[in-house]
């Protein structure tokens, strides 16, 4: 049972809208010019970040211990103590990952020296730093800069001009700077930042990789997910793919819900002795409670999304932020509608 957990933490199952967006993404960045921004989102733990790496190891040059390659990866982490995001944390962030020789904040390497470097940078103002990171940029020639969970923006610490979309803004000003490639991602959320946003609206190409849907066409994609994960970690009598109706009501036909819900599965197998059965996978799901806040938000971002194709132009003329939906209940039933 300890090789199926290991199994299913390292499979790589690519599905059908898995290798849809792929095959989008992977075309768009092949042909992608310097200051072109992409922005991938969908619904929470559909698999955005996965295919985000796969694309970057192909497309991108990762580098080496005396390299930094062409590109630099980035996670928009709350990482204030106050659970906010800061933006100065975001750049000491970019310049760790990049090398820079006097801002990198490698603890491994740094030793003795960590506290010095602290002292240093919090005396150290941003206009600096964003000043250092646009040089290394430069120096180190990167191509593309790739910011996953760019939501977490959202949750900036607000001080004078320092709002979620200005962040937003400085990142565009700083390809254009630096004439890099921006590629941002995540969930739904980012649609109402940058279709509101004066440097990105307009300019910005979006790749969407959505959930799968409880229709006709997409019922049988993931049914064939629900095989595979029975064969991987050998599953007797398909017990996932037959019982399509009950896992996709559980998982609201997103990847990331099935694989974290089966992790938890082997987990309560393994202390039970037992192979997983329909008991476990019942003991190991999500409450009700959590499906509908979940599809709740998935819902809203659909219709965010829907909204967001049609002519800007026809939009804001009738409202200045035409993607702030207010949000309202769902039925629950509706998880098996899938819309």
């Amino acid at each position: 049972m300890k090789d199926q957990l290991l199994n299913i933490i390292n499979s790589k199952i690519h599905h059908h809208c898995w290798s849809l967006t792929y095959k989008r993404l992977y075309t768009s960045l092949a042909f992608a010019q310097p200051c072109d921004v992409f922005c991938l989102i969908g619904p929470s733990r559909s698999g955005k970040s996965s295919v985000m790496r796969q694309v970057a190891q192909e497309v991108t040059d990762r580098g080496n211990d005396e390299s930094v390659g062409n590109s630099i990866s980035l996670i928009a982490t709350n990482c204030s103590t106050d659970g906010r995001f800061s933006t100065k944390a975001f750049t000491i962030n970019a310049l760790t990952a990049i090398n820079h020789p006097f801002y990198s904040f490698n603890i491994d390497s740094l030793g003795d020296d960590v506290i010095k470097l602290t002292n240093r940078l919090s005396r150290t103002n941003e206009t600096a730093l964003r000043t250092a990171l646009e040089a290394s940029l430069k120096h180190h020639k990167i191509k593309y800069l790739i910011i996953d969970e760019v939501q977490h923006v959202l949750y900036c610490k607000s001080k004078g001009s320092t709002t979620p979309r200005a962040i937003l803004d400085s990142w565009k000003s700083l390809a254009q700077e630096c004439k890099l490639t921006l590629i941002l991602i995540g969930t739904y959320e980012v649609l109402n930042l940058v279709l509101t946003s004066t440097h990105l609206i307009g300019r910005t190409s979006f790749i969407h990789m959505p959930r799968y849907k409880n229709s006709q066409e997409e019922l049988p994609h993931f049914k064939e997910i629900l095989t595979s994960y029975d064969h991987l970690l050998g599953i007797e009598h398909n017990l996932l793919s037959s019982n399509l109706k009950f896992i996709y009501e559980h998982t609201l036909g997103c990847i990331g819900h099935l694989n974290k819900w089966l992790r938890r599965a082997l987990e309560e197998s393994i202390v039970l002795n037992k192979p997983i059965d329909m008991e476990i996978l019942k003991f190991t799901r999500r409450t009700k409670n959590e499906l509908d806040s979940i599809l709740e938000e998935i819902q809203l971002g659909e219709l965010m999304y829907l909204q967001s194709k049609k002519t800007i132009g026809q939009i804001t003329s009738k409202n200045n932020n035409p993607f702030s939906v207010k949000p309202q209940r769902f039925h629950s039933d509706s998880r098996l509608k899938g819309k």
